[in-house]
């Protein structure tokens, strides 16, 4: 059982870590989200989802899921004191992904007029097309690095490493509005950002993390493990990633930019919903990894029951406000504009949170090297998500792209959990799951019959009625047994790393156990 805690207390830091650092990037890209699509107006922001599509699916594939190998191998090697082949897997990850993207961002620049009219029906879209695919080195260099500080557990690097670009994209976006700047002055806020982000990765890594430069250390290269791992996790996340995307290419390609400027605010609104369970996957990945290393089965049963249990906890209170309350959600951060898009969010947000509640199965795949097989799954849920995309979209626009990410959502993770559950014979605690359930349905009864009462509008009141929510959420949870032994093993470390005295908090939770 120490073992067992002194894992929960890692995955508790890691993710207390990684929760702040993804839900200040989730508010601080939700911000440039809501600043840049009132500005530019559905159709401007439709080319910039456009531009902004590129860079991932380019810089993906420049990566080629060397983001996913350097976290496996890195944390591998680390925990054997192998300096020389951490060495050579920082240094091989980057060196082939900047060989890559070189070449990536150049044949972009140079057809960038017939993609932008032959592909995108948009002659408009060439510029913001040429600015993105010069940032496409920087962004591919700067997404391994700031995994590999997930994979030295040190998760505070990577907040202040994507907290850097996030920041200063705010700061220089909000410039470039005040002198009245275009949709191409925006384009290259990424640029600059971006650029910068990867300057502090770099001192970060040499300073505090890592001494790549060191002499004394002479790399050892394993081309063909880590290769071997992260090229079928690649053509996996590639399929990942045209689920990602394909809503918006086909909205563009069958209906209009202004289509997609809307899904583009709805979509990343759904999709913050996996904060939490990014925040836990993140940590959860590299102490699995270690732990496979020792033969610790167990604890990895145990810490993933753990983490997807809390991961649900968490996600649903937001999930029931996105159902029950779309067009008013929309309404208020977007604007009346966008608000037709309240169908396709409710069920975009079905397809999450039944996604989410399965917990980071992908995670147990990757750590029992089943790379091949999530590659399959997820290449068979890309190609359906296509399929549906092509059926769908010219029917029932933004509703139909919605309905096919949440089906191919579903389809692909119930099959992960269950070639998952082969490896490590988890089980879910579901009595857990129905009061968390149970908890949320009434406590958003409580408060939507009090909101409609009192009348209240003003943001300080919407802001306390959200206090009130959460509080009785956690109330009820208490009143209906939902915490277990463990959960307070894990407020005791949280309230170890905060440095408070959460007494009355934890003799309250005691009774109810």
């Amino acid at each position: 059982m120490t073992n067992v805690n002194t894992t929960l207390k890692q995955l508790v830091r890691g993710a207390g870590i990684l929760f702040l650092c993804t839900f200040l990037l989730y508010f601080t890209r939700f911000f440039y989200r809501l600043i840049t699509s009132r500005y530019l107006g559905p159709e401007q922001y439709g080319l910039l989802s456009l531009g902004i599509m590129v860079l991932n699916i380019v810089g993906l594939l420049s990566v080629l899921g060397l983001h996913q190998g350097v976290i496996k191998y890195i944390s591998h090697y680390n925990g054997k004191n192998d300096e020389p082949r951490v060495k050579g897997t920082i240094l091989l990850s980057t060196k082939i992904s900047l060989f890559i993207s070189i070449i990536s961002s150049t044949l972009l620049i140079l057809f960038s007029k017939q993609i932008a009219i032959n592909l995108f029906h948009n002659a408009a879209f060439r510029p913001v097309l040429i600015i993105f695919s010069l940032t496409v080195p920087f962004f591919s260099v700067h997404k391994i690095l700031s995994k590999s500080f997930l994979a030295f557990k040190k998760p505070e690097y990577n907040l202040v490493s994507l907290l850097s670009r996030e920041v200063t994209t705010l700061i220089i976006l909000s410039i470039v509005i005040l002198f009245s700047g275009n949709i191409l002055h925006i384009s290259l806020v990424t640029l600059i950002s971006t650029i910068f982000a990867l300057i502090i990765s770099l001192l970060l890594m040499e300073k505090y993390v890592f001494t790549v430069t060191k002499k004394s250390i002479k790399p050892i290269y394993e081309y063909k493990k880590i290769l071997g791992f992260s090229i079928p996790l690649f053509l996996s996340v590639v399929f990942i990633e045209i689920m990602g995307w394909a809503d918006t290419f086909f909205l563009n390609f069958l209906r209009t930019s202004v289509e997609v400027g809307i899904y583009n605010v709805i979509l990343p609104l759904a999709a913050s919903l996996g904060v939490f369970s990014v925040a836990f996957s993140n940590m959860f990945f590299p102490i699995i990894s270690e732990l496979h290393t020792k033969k610790l089965l167990n604890e990895i049963k145990h810490t993933y029951m753990i983490a997807a249990k809390w991961i649900f906890l968490l996600t649903l209170p937001p999930a029931l406000l996105f159902l029950f309350f779309p067009k008013i959600i929309i309404s208020n951060l977007f604007g009346h504009e966008y608000i037709m898009g309240s169908s396709a969010l409710v069920i975009i947000v079905i397809g999450y949170i039944i996604s989410i509640s399965m917990g980071p199965a992908f995670a147990i795949l990757k750590t029992f090297n089943k790379v091949k097989f999530m590659f399959y799954i997820n290449s068979i849920a890309a190609v359906l998500n296509v399929i549906l995309n092509v059926i769908l979209i010219p029917k029932f626009s933004i509703i139909g792209a919605a309905a096919a990410t949440a089906f191919a959502l579903i389809f692909r993770d119930i099959i992960f959990v269950l070639k998952a559950r082969q490896s490590i014979k988890f089980k879910y605690k579901y009595k857990y799951y129905a009061k968390y359930i149970l908890s949320g349905l009434i406590s958003l009864i409580i408060v939507s019959l009090i909101t409609r009462y009192l009348n209240i509008t003003s943001i300080i009141g919407l802001i306390i009625i959200l206090l009130c929510y959460g509080l009785t959420y956690l109330s009820l949870i208490l009143v209906l047994h939902g915490i277990g032994k463990e959960d307070v093993m894990i407020l005791l470390e949280i309230e170890k790393k905060l440095g408070i005295n959460l007494g009355p908090i934890k003799n309250v939770i005691l009774k109810f156990i």
